[in-house]
């Protein structure tokens, strides 16, 4: 035709098929972003649940320990002799409790008060300068307190543990005014109750301390059994309900009506931006611990509170940026490439274009066509370039992956020993012991509590008790068989699991061993130190046939052995060794 300009067939073919190519470069680069941004959040949000699940478990372990220093308190010969009146005892008390407050930055108070009039008899607060010794002029009554009279009522040996509230009491230094709990505990000698001993915790402190690793735009959530703010990011709708208001986390996030229902354990949650709220991901967890507490006047058992973690969208979504200019500037030089290559040599180029947009539109998924990297020319330029974003996308997953098995890693362990810890423990017991009944062969669990460590801790400091720790946990793991598992599940406690024995001498050449390794001088800083070990055997399947009835065996054996002398080791069914003068004398 002679009226306009004619292009033949071939270069109407390459330009359809450079726009095509254009075209299915930028899809292709567009869905490559998207795709990447979703994975980017995607693996945000594994790692916010994995964090939540962290803290709630530190939250259990933590209230562990405080249930740990009431049991000490209420059992403590000072705190009977202190409520029957004895002053030097009330001195010894105070002092004991001053020296918890100092170490424990999540305890308000701790309290001794008696039966019989409800007054305070050794108080000791926490206060602006450290621990404050409350003088006997100032010591109030507290019968009319439910921590008190519910606590008297508990059975022997029940753990009383309050609803979370503002503490409104008169005169209690930094716990006035402030969120907190109270965990109580009766004090009795022989039948009689003498009184309660109480551990005040300050709710904001014990949170912070277990939150002080986390990024510092994550936001923390917690909420009573109904669903009441008791930490918000906003402090106005934290405990609403003290001042006459119901403001819950199901009316915030409806998703976590699931936990209180009981229908989850935990929920994960992307809110998308709307006006005037900021997108962001969450996750809530159910934690249930203290499961043997009473909570107020009913019988309901344990804590139960919802923990929650959230991160702003924006942040998450700002490490994309260099993937989306990444994308544009790779779009951009296929298309560029794709229009030149097709302008000049359509036919020829047609099986390398359709290769490059095969291997486009399978980016980032497994079993994706091979791009042709080895041509040397801008096809060959265009397809490294991909290549590379490739590369880039899998490197930042797999750094992300190695953080989360960091993590899971750190749940497991110990972090001043690098043995097993208690979480550890409690999922290794059943196992071992499955494995012994398959096998019908003998199983040992060795309870070690360490004795004179808390003298080393007083006099020389924690940084020279933390030293020790890791000096008895090398030799325990150098002492034992290859195969023997050891854990420390808190404090100066260690478990030993030793499978396969044959008969009870070897459980008895076992522990006299760990005896004398831990027996053995340490020399640390100039300083010759010793410790002893009380330990308590539990035998499968003599001893018990699960995780709870044999750690418990054992527990009792070694407080058997403590109360015999220290420095020896003593059977469930109460045989034991004979301590040497030289370790009896050490350990006193």
């Amino acid at each position: 035709m002679s009226g306009g300009l004619q292009l033949s067939l071939a270069r109407r073919l390459a330009l359809a098929f450079a726009l095509l190519a254009l075209f299915a470069a930028g899809l292709t680069g567009y869905f490559a972003y998207r795709d990447s941004r979703q994975a980017l959040v995607d693996t945000a949000k594994e790692q916010l649940a994995t964090a939540t699940r962290m803290l709630s478990r530190r939250i259990a372990l933590t209230l562990d320990s405080v249930e740990r220093d009431l049991v000490l308190i209420a059992q403590h010969p000072d705190s009977a002799s202190a409520l029957a009146g004895d002053v030097q005892s009330a001195a010894h008390a105070a002092d004991l409790f001053a020296r918890m407050i100092a170490n424990r930055h999540a305890y308000f108070q701790i309290r001794l008060i008696a039966a019989g009039d409800g007054r305070e008899t050794v108080r000791v607060d926490r206060g602006p300068g450290g621990p404050l010794v409350v003088a006997a002029d100032d010591l109030q009554e507290k019968a009319h307190y439910p921590y008190v009279f519910e606590t008297l009522a508990l059975p022997r040996a029940g753990l009383y543990v309050s609803p979370a509230a503002i503490n409104r009491e008169h005169g209690a230094h930094d716990a006035e005014g402030q969120p907190s709990i109270q965990l109580a505990m009766q004090v009795t000698t022989g039948r009689q109750v003498l009184g309660v001993a109480v551990i005040n915790l300050d709710l904001d402190g014990l949170f912070r301390l277990l939150a002080i690793d986390l990024p510092g735009d994550t936001e923390l959530f917690l909420s009573d059994d109904d669903g009441d703010f008791l930490i918000h990011p906003d402090p106005q709708l934290a405990f609403a309900f003290d001042r006459g208001q119901r403001v819950r986390v199901q009316e915030h996030f409806p998703a976590t009506q699931a936990l209180f229902e009981r229908r989850a354990e935990s929920v994960n949650l992307q809110i998308d931006a709307s006006a005037g709220i900021a997108g962001r991901i969450a996750t809530f967890h159910r934690v249930d611990t203290l499961p043997a507490a009473w909570r107020g006047a009913g019988d309901a058992r344990g804590m139960h509170v919802a923990l929650g973690l959230a991160q702003p969208l924006s942040g998450i979504l700002a490490m994309g940026g260099e993937l989306a200019s990444n994308a544009v500037r790779n779009v951009l030089i296929a298309g560029l490439i794709a229009v030149l290559i097709a302008l000049v040599l359509a036919r020829a180029e047609t099986a390398s274009l359709r290769q490059i947009e095969a291997a486009m539109t399978k980016f980032g998924q497994p079993g994706a066509a091979p791009l042709p990297t080895a041509r040397q020319d801008e096809i060959g330029a265009l397809a490294r370039r991909f290549a590379a974003m490739q590369a880039q996308i899998r490197a930042q997953l797999v750094t992300l992956e190695a953080q989360s098995r960091a993590l899971d890693h750190e749940a497991q362990h110990d972090w001043l020993t690098g043995l097993a810890n208690r979480r550890n423990l409690i999922g290794f017991l059943p196992q071992a012991l499955a494995r012994a009944a398959r096998q019908e062969r003998r199983l040992a669990l060795f309870f070690i509590d360490l004795d004179g460590f808390k003298p080393i801790n007083d006099t020389h400091g924690h940084g020279t008790g933390d030293r020790v720790l890791v000096e008895i946990a090398q030799r325990l793991t150098h002492g034992v068989r290859a195969g023997d598992y050891i854990a420390r599940p808190g404090g100066d406690e260690f478990v030993v699991v030793c499978e396969g024995l044959e008969i009870p001498a070897e459980e008895e050449h076992i522990a006299d061993k760990l005896v004398r390794l831990i027996a053995a001088p340490l020399v640390i800083d100039g300083l010759r130190l010793q410790v002893g070990a009380s330990i308590g055997i539990a035998c499968y399947p003599r001893d018990g046939s699960d995780a709870e009835s044999l750690t418990g065996a054992a527990d009792r054996a070694m407080y058997a052995a403590k109360s015999a002398g220290r420095g020896i080791w003593c059977r469930a069914d109460g045989e034991r060794s004979t301590a040497p003068a030289e370790q009896t004398k050490a350990s006193t």
